[in-house]
């Protein structure tokens, strides 16, 4: 068994703590240095390295771009991507596209012998017609006939308008008719 005696008077006790603690606080200094100095070291090797794979990248992009091959594949992709566009926009035409010659062709159809057609005007999907019928009747007939026009079970015309005014006159009647087209019908 040993027994240990400390001599040492309090001030110096306590200056030897202080300087174990400054050693310890030292060396943890010392420590983060070494770690902090060995990231800067790496990201510094990481941007060297990217630097030097950018410029054998930007090296091999001029090498290839020189080459005459590749000026006619760019030529064509650009030419591809013109085309490309072209048809886009042909699509969006075709597409919204509303087949008027679809309604001129209904209409020959089913406006009656007896009726002539002065005009016919367009405001967006709304048609008037203005026109001459013999009789009242043709009139009726005509709007009755409109009401039952229909391609593939959709209706083709809707809200047809002809104003009672204008059917007083039993024969040789001058009339205007407003219908709303239904433009699937016509599609």
């Amino acid at each position: 068994m040993k027994i240990r005696f400390n001599l040492l008077p309090n001030k110096q006790k306590k200056h030897l703590q202080t300087q174990k603690a400054f050693r310890i606080v030292e060396e943890q200094q010392i420590y983060l240095i070494v770690i902090l100095l060995f990231l800067g070291l790496s990201l510094f090797a990481m941007h060297f390295i990217l630097k030097v794979e950018t410029s054998i990248m930007q090296d091999i992009a001029n090498a290839v771009t020189k080459q005459e091959q590749y000026k006619e594949i760019s030529a064509i992709h650009d030419k591809f991507t013109i085309v490309h566009k072209q048809m886009n926009a042909t699509e969006k035409l075709v597409n919204n596209h509303t087949a008027w010659s679809e309604l001129l062709i209904t209409l020959s159809e089913n406006i009656p012998q007896n009726i002539i057609i002065n005009s016919v005007k367009t405001n967006g999907a709304v048609i008037t017609i203005k026109a001459l019928a013999d009789t009242r009747g043709d009139v009726i007939f005509m709007k009755e006939t409109f009401r039952d026009i229909k391609r593939n079970d959709i209706a083709c015309f809707s809200e047809i308008v002809v104003p009672e005014s204008e059917l007083t006159v039993p024969v040789d009647v001058l009339f205007t008719m407003t219908f709303k087209v239904n433009l699937e019908c016509l599609k």
